[in-house]
């Protein structure tokens, strides 16, 4: 049945890309599948069988349907919302939709509203954008009361359309795949909103005085996003004391529970019990977030389904000793259905729930539940529901870490410790050797010796039970951590080391955190001290995780960095495991023959020694017999029939003796080949592992080229570079349009680029716009920092944003070094001249660090801010440098103040060119100079004030990038500077066109693209 189960989940997946084709061949596949899960012909089938495959196909069909509809559905709003984005007027749209969840943040509400096609998250103010008006504060309604009363309406919004983001950059967050993912439509932020008139015609807040939109769609066609005139003649006023909904309760009793746990839970802990017991992460403490993902315990602090089991599974087995199995099954099924709805229907809890029907389910019709067919069946009912779920990383986590914890950790285990039933074998196999020893020393026990190794035996047995229990715990963690890494890095570019460590530990706890804290609140509804004591042992555990969390992170490699896989190299590596999962089954099935082998082997050796017991017995008879024929000769011819029939029996015995010797030397020639091929099947998992490592290995170095990055940081500037010896670079790194850009933009993508250290961060002066995400990287010490390089100017130039940078990176024991013209540092073939400051300057920008870089036959000109008086003073060196090259025949300041790094260089491979990929264009390097490829940053993001025409006639860049923001408020980049570079020549790029843009280099040679295709 899991066969059709799994053809299901297939079907259910197409619906992101429904080609006709692809459908059909899914079709034959399931076919095959079925044939290859049975022996008998498609003609000969039984019945249940026969209405599995139909079932098989129905789901198939329905999930096709379904997942055409909901792709079709999509893109329509995606080139709708893109004409929207076209439109240069300010217009205002309306939606109209139902509530079914409102969030509280630090700048107001976030609606989600539910439409008949999907979902729209409408952002509001504190006051709701006039839902919640004067008249209601009047009335003394409190915010929360409010918002329930909210839950389940129908509410109509004016606001403007919000687009969803792209990353920009690799590794950075998607917005448009997140939310996607979660069947969202759109964003608004409202304008103002009024509720609908609900069945009894009764309205909630006064809201007569609102003003109305005005609305042009002269130029946008869109359903569903209604543009026409706010027309609230229809709306009902009211006082706000209407009936609530069912969500509205739902809302209310959270809300009353959430106080309840806020008043006898300390502050730090609240925001984790929370998450863990209520859903909601609102208050989670940043820090303890961040150090419990650090540790590999973040999971914990979501409902997952670790959660849905140990409360679900364990209150069904206290209702079973009490109870009989409907109405324990009833009621646990209720409560749990109640508890998903309470908690706002997360996916990981959708799924343990749905695979908790299916368990009471198979009980109840005396089946036995199978994790596969149960976890298929969640996939396809979730999947109906939203086929874009399966790009949500929540989904993904949650349905591999069930195949990690049902599939590979047992088969691991048993590879490694083998089953309970050849333990139980060695055990008992020892148990029968003990006592032959003490049967043999009679004396001994008699002396109660005996009686003291019997005590010692139970105690060795004992900690032995004890040892390969927490061994088994321990590598069954280490098989789940192991099935899960490729998936984590492709997610999160990092790999908690000491994770399997650190869950042995804390899961079996979380249990414990859970029950007490439900308890506990249920507790404090009537005695509060009694529920504050229940919910402080779950607070003590947390404050143990929490310190076991700090200890953890602070060994060595406690956090690795992997970097981000491709989709391709992550299906490898899943490919490998499962190979070296069918190997290790064959192996313990191998072990499994074995034990079998030997039990018939022990068989045959009691056959030996009963038979070996009767010919004794019987030469005994022979002896007496003749014994009989000499003091009895009447009886002689009686006793020599008896000796006849005695013999016949000896002989007959012997035979049976012959026959069990056969018997084992076939048992040993079966245990012969089992451990041959036990020994094979090692060989290949060994190998199949060390293939795992290697992938694993070379996704991690893949970017191990030398490489040239521009992000786009908005209105800033932030500059990566990766010399062919491994180490990286960083030139600026800040923005003045995008918060957070240290930590959501720079430092993702030197995580999903594998960087756990930056050699040297060059700052080319300390504009906010260059400056503000090096001090998020600073601060947050993920990324390591070796050296920061400042432009080396008088004390008296350096201002406060200088100082305050210099004194941050010494109290992180950051090494500062100050360049000026005329230094350089060299990392193999790659070599960075300082071309200024060059002496004392005022003016921030023009004080700026300007670097020729050169790689093989690469230059790069990296400016800063600098104006046209600084470009007219670096002409002359300059145009030295790009005709004649720098390969000694021309140093600035000589060797004093050379740098050299580590790394070796490499030969150039043939003949480079630039072109765009995207285009296949070819750009022109007939240049009569050294360097066949000339990257120009250009100044001060294009700005008119710098980028003379002499200054860049003199560059003649192949390529131009501008680093700026999209429809900024400097008018960057300058029409006359675009007009320049065009020129002579230049390609020109954007990052806010193209997103991030990269050179990097090939075997053919170097290329260029961008993130972005717009």
């Amino acid at each position: 049945m899991c066969f059709f189960m799994i053809s299901g989940i297939l079907a259910a997946f197409l619906g992101v890309a429904y080609v006709v084709l692809i459908p059909v061949i899914w079709l034959f596949f399931i076919i095959l599948v079925w044939v290859a899960g049975n022996s008998r012909s498609l003609f000969v089938m039984r019945k249940f069988e026969i209405i599995i495959l139909l079932l098989c196909f129905l789901l198939y069909g329905v999930g096709v349907y379904r997942n055409c509809t909901v792709t079709k559905i999509y893109e329509k709003y995606d080139r709708q919302l893109k004409m929207i984005q076209l439109e240069t007027k300010d217009l205002s749209y309306k939606v109209d939709g139902k509530i079914i969840e409102i969030k509280k943040n630090s700048y107001g509400y976030t609606i989600t509203l539910e439409l008949k096609e999907g979902l729209v998250y409408v952002y509001a103010d504190s006051k709701l954008n006039g839902l919640l008006t004067e008249d209601c504060d009047e009335k003394k309604m409190t915010d929360e009361l409010f918002v329930a009363h909210l839950y389940g309406r129908n509410i109509i919004v004016f606001g403007e359309i919000i687009p969803m983001e792209y990353a920009r950059n690799f590794g950075n967050y998607d917005e448009y795949k997140v939310l996607r993912s979660k069947g969202v439509l759109y964003k608004m932020s409202a304008d103002n909103m009024y509720l609908s008139a609900d069945e009894d015609g009764s309205n909630y807040c006064d809201i007569s005085d609102v003003e109305k939109s005005d609305i042009d769609t002269s130029d946008v066609e869109i359903s569903d996003i209604d543009t026409s005139d706010a027309d609230t003649s229809g709306i009902a006023t009211s006082d706000i004391s209407g009936k609530l909904t069912v969500s509205g309760h739902i809302y209310k009793i959270k809300k009353y529970l959430r106080s309840i746990l806020k008043e006898i839970t300390p502050e730090k802990e609240y925001g984790i019990l929370e998450a863990m017991v209520l859903g909601d992460n609102t208050e989670l403490d940043k820090d303890i977030k961040e150090l419990y993902s650090l540790s590999g315990i973040s999971h914990i602090m979501a409902i997952s389904g670790l959660h849905i089991s140990l409360i679900g599974m364990g209150l069904y087995r206290i209702l079973r000793k009490k109870m009989r199995y409907v109405s324990s099954a009833t009621i646990s099924l209720g409560i749990m259905s109640l508890f998903l709805v309470f908690i706002g229907n997360p996916i990981s809890a959708t799924r343990a729930v749905i695979m908790f029907f299916i368990h009471i389910f198979a009980d109840l019709f005396g089946r036995k539940y199978d994790v596969l067919s149960g976890l298929s069946m969640a996939a396809i009912f979730i999947l109906m529901e939203n086929p874009y779920y399966l790009l949500n990383a929540s989904f993904q986590l949650s349905f591999m870490a069930i195949i990690a914890v049902s599939v590979s950790a047992p088969v691991i285990t048993n590879l490694f410790l083998g089953d309970g039933e050849e333990i139980e074998v060695r055990n008992v196999r020892g148990v029968e050797d003990s006592r032959g020893v003490k049967d043999s020393r009679g004396v001994e026990d008699s002396r109660g010796v005996g009686n003291v190794r019997a005590v010692g035996d139970v105690l060795t047995k004992f900690m032995h039970h004890i040892g390969l229990y927490i061994a088994k715990i321990f590598l069954f963690n280490v098989a789940v951590t192991i099935s899960l890494m490729p998936l984590n890095a492709y997610l999160f570019c990092r790999h908690s080391t000491y994770s399997p460590l650190i869950n042995m530990i804390v899961v079996p706890l979380v249990g414990l955190v859970l029950g007490m804290t439900l308890l506990g609140i249920f507790l404090a509804i009537f005695i509060p001290e009694i529920g504050a004591f229940c919910v402080g042992t779950g607070v003590y555990l947390l404050r143990f995780f929490t310190w076991l969390s700090e200890k953890i992170v602070m060994l060595p490699y406690a956090n690795v960095i992997t970097g981000k896989p491709s989709l391709m190299e992550v299906v490898l590596c899943y490919v490998l495991l499962v190979v070296v999962l069918l190997l290790a089954r064959n192996v313990v099935k191998a072990r499994k023959n074995t034990v079998g082998v030997r039990k018939d082997v022990a068989g045959v050796k009691e056959d030996i020694l009963v038979n070996e017991e009767d010919i004794l017995g019987n030469e005994q008879d022979i002896l007496g017999n003749e014994q009989d024929i000499l003091g009895n000769e009447q009886d002689i011819l009686v006793n020599i029939e008896d000796i006849l029939v005695v013999r016949k029996d000896v002989a007959g015995v012997k035979k049976d003796i012959v026959r069990v010797e056969k018997d084992i030397a076939r048992t040993q020639g079966r245990l012969k080949e089992n451990s041959k091929t036990i020994k094979i099947s090692l060989k290949y998992v060994e190998i199949f592992l060390l293939l795992s490592i290697i992938v694993f290995i070379v996704f991690r170095n893949k970017f191990d080229r030398f490489s040239l990055c521009f992000l786009d940081v908005g209105q800033g500037a932030c500059i990566y570079i990766r010399s062919e010896s491994g180490n990286d670079y960083i030139i600026d790194g800040g923005s003045s349009d995008e918060k957070g850009v240290g930590e959501y933009i720079i430092e993702a993508f030197l995580e999903a680029r594998g960087v756990e250290k930056l050699e040297y961060v060059f700052v080319t002066h300390c504009d906010t716009d260059h400056i503000s995400g090096i001090v998020e990287l600073i601060e947050g010490r993920n990324i390591v920092i070796d050296n920061l390089v400042l432009p080396d100017i008088s004390i008296d130039a350096r201002d406060e944003k200088y100082l305050k940078l210099v004194e941050l990176a010494k109290m992180q024991e950051i090494e500062v070094l100050y360049m000026k013209g005329g230094d350089k540092l060299k990392d193999g073939e790659m070599i960075f001249r300082c071309l200024n400051p060059t002496g004392d300057i005022s003016n921030i920008n023009d004080s700026s660090l300007v670097f020729f870089m050169e790689y093989k036959e690469l230059a790069a000109v990296f400016t800063g801010d600098i104006g046209k008086e600084v470009e007219k003073e670096l002409l002359s060196d300059l145009k030295i440098m790009m005709i004649e090259g720098c390969d000694g025949k021309y140093e600035i300041g000589g060797d004093k103040n050379e740098s050299s790094a580590r790394g070796a260089g490499i030969s150039n491979k043939g003949e480079s060119n630039v072109r765009d990929e995207k285009l296949e264009g070819s750009v022109s390097t007939k240049r009569n100079r050294k360097y066949r490829f000339v990257v120009y940053d250009v100044a001060h993001h294009g700005s008119a004030n710098s980028n003379s025409v002499e200054f860049v006639n003199l560059i003649k860049p192949n390529i131009s990038v501008i680093s700026c923001g999209r429809d900024n408020s400097y008018g960057h980049p300058a029409e006359e500077v675009l007009e320049c570079l065009k020129d002579v020549g230049s390609e020109i790029w954007c990052t806010f066109v193209s997103g991030q843009i990269e050179i990097y280099e090939e075997e053919e040679g170097m290329k260029i693209k961008g993130f972005v295709d717009e």
